[in-house]
């Protein structure tokens, strides 16, 4: 269920100083939002130590300008 929320823009990855969350839109509304997403929003997420194995931030920007719903 969560890659399809994230492949329709209900939720994305912000990053802030090396740190990701979580970030939730609050313009999609579905049944079960309340408890699938909503609890994580600006969620802290633990990422590899390396950063060669951490997301590729082009790609996470890419995510936020193209499919994140705003």
């Amino acid at each position: 269920n969560h890659r399809a929320f994230f492949d329709s823009g209900a939720f994305t990855i912000s990053p802030h100083s090396n740190q990701f969350y979580v970030e939730v839109s609050d313009k999609i509304i579905f049944k079960g939002k309340d408890m699938w997403l909503s609890p994580y929003d600006m969620h802290q997420l633990h990422v590899p130590e390396k950063s060669i194995d951490r997301p590729g931030l082009e790609f996470i920007e890419w995510h936020r300008e193209n499919v994140f719903v705003t």
